[in-house]
């Protein structure tokens, strides 16, 4: 008896007529998508069951691995660019929010993290290629370690030439090489094109046409 008038008394508090029903709406703390409903209609439920996990995608969280060498010119606020192949034409812009104190003994590198707009376009998971912008001097250009020839003992590149079939020789400064990637201090602009794979055997054809001229 006592538990069914504290029954009674509960139904009153939810406003509903004598052996009629309660409907009891429950209010998400965000807006966005179900992504997954744990339960089904007429289960009962504890107090404390989840019922549903909701994603709101209007912004993001992308992860990066910062090398041990440019940890010291990425800080939280830095600038963020990120394409991903699953949304072509399209760059994503946000800032880093935080930066991993300890270092990953086995690739060297922290992990940062950085909130993008996205408006929906983006999926947990994916795959993107970003950049940070820095204030530590200028653009930082990167090159396939194999587009860079010691020629005539200079760190040299090649450039595909007006004619067909003919490449013109450039001098660079080079900084370090990491992950199959060298890094040009001088000498190559953003977005000029060069020759990386049969880069050697562009450098034994100007080798060959440099030994006919001094003959």
């Amino acid at each position: 008896q006592s538990d069914l008038n504290a029954a009674r008394t509960t139904l009153a508090l939810f406003k509903t007529a004598p052996g009629g029903r309660a409907s009891v709406p429950i209010v998400a703390p965000i807006s966005g998508v179900v992504q997954d409903r744990e339960r089904s209609q007429g289960e009962v439920l504890d107090a404390d069951a989840q019922l549903m996990t909701i994603v709101n995608l209007d912004n993001v969280i992308v992860e990066a691995a910062i090398t041990e060498r440019d940890v010291s010119r990425v800080r939280a606020g830095s600038l963020v660019k990120v394409r991903v192949d699953g949304v072509p034409n399209r760059e994503f812009a946000g800032r880093v929010s935080t930066i991993s104190t300890q270092i990953n003994p086995e690739t060297r590198s922290l992990t940062a993290r950085a909130f993008l707009q996205n408006n929906g376009a983006l999926r947990p998971g994916m795959f993107a290629r970003g950049q940070v912008v820095t204030n530590y001097g200028g653009t930082r250009v990167l090159v396939p370690a194999e587009a860079v020839q010691d020629f005539e003992g200079k760190k040299t590149v090649f450039m595909p030439a007006d004619e067909a079939n003919a490449f013109l020789k450039r001098e660079v400064e080079v900084g370090p090489t990491e992950s199959g990637q060298t890094v040009i201090k001088s000498g190559l602009k953003p977005n000029e094109k060069i020759v990386v794979k049969g880069a050697f055997m562009v450098k034994a054809q100007a080798m060959k046409a440099e030994l006919g001229h001094s003959h």
